[in-house]
């Protein structure tokens, strides 16, 4: 009897330690899938961000003291609830072909079209939509708690178009971001934290951005009553354009 109480009990024990080391590679497992998805998204948000560091620090350049003045700098407000964005810079602050994310393709035929050199472009920033709606942490929500919404994916696309035009319609695709963007906006700041009037009041460009993983979400269940993954990588900076206020 007693050597049958002593198989059970180690039985048990021995079942229970592999159970727990089955508990801690999975955990170990859940860990490495979260950190590569964080390094995926972050690639994807610093490819995109190196290009809009490189526009927004060009904005106003090739234009004259006047044209500043005037505002043309810009030909939209705010990025945020519309689908376009655009301002002109000269031709030498486009992203050059070494650009991850540039189409390089695109890229050719369109400058074999217009040319690179010489006068400003009127650049744009285009929203599409992908159709594909996730649940994410929602950031603005400061109750204790699961606090989730769905957002819908998108991704930004960049376009050219000589200065002398009002919108980039028709034109090629010249670069684009990943297209599981859940934020990117653009609010243009006549002093820190002051909404630009008009363009023409515009002295730095605050830019936020918001970006899953196109991975997917990680699946490292709750601790503590709330949900313990990562979710959203976020990039922001703000710009302070040195064309802007020039009048030479």
């Amino acid at each position: 009897m007693h050597v049958l109480l002593d198989h059970l009990v180690a039985t048990i024990i021995g079942g229970t330690v592999i159970l727990l080391l089955a508990v801690l590679a999975f955990r170990g497992q859940e860990t490495a899938i979260d950190s590569t998805q964080y390094a995926t998204a972050k690639t994807r948000v610093i490819d995109w961000a190196r290009m809009v560091e490189q526009d927004l620090n060009n904005v106003g350049s090739g234009l004259t003291g006047a044209e500043i003045t005037a505002g043309d700098a810009f030909q939209s407000t705010d990025f945020e609830a519309t689908d376009v964005f655009s301002f002109r810079i000269a031709p030498a602050a486009f992203a050059s072909s070494s650009d991850a994310s540039v189409i390089g393709v695109a890229r050719d035929a369109h400058y074999a079209a217009i040319g690179p050199t010489g006068g400003t472009r009127l650049v744009c920033y285009e929203r599409e939509m992908m159709g594909t709606t996730v649940q994410v942490l929602d950031e603005d929500d400061l109750t204790p708690g699961d606090q989730y919404e769905t957002v819908e994916l998108f991704r930004i696309v960049r376009k050219e178009a000589p200065s002398s035009a009002t919108n980039c319609e028709g034109r090629p695709v010249l670069a684009q971001s990943s297209p599981t963007l859940t934020q990117f906006q653009i609010l243009l700041r006549a002093a820190p934290g002051v909404p630009a009037a008009s363009t023409a009041d515009v002295r730095e460009v605050e830019v936020r951005m918001r970006m899953v993983s196109p991975l997917g979400g990680g699946r490292t269940e709750a601790v503590g009553g709330m949900r313990q993954h990562i979710d959203q990588t976020r990039w922001g900076r703000v710009f302070r354009p040195a064309n802007l206020g020039r009048t030479l």
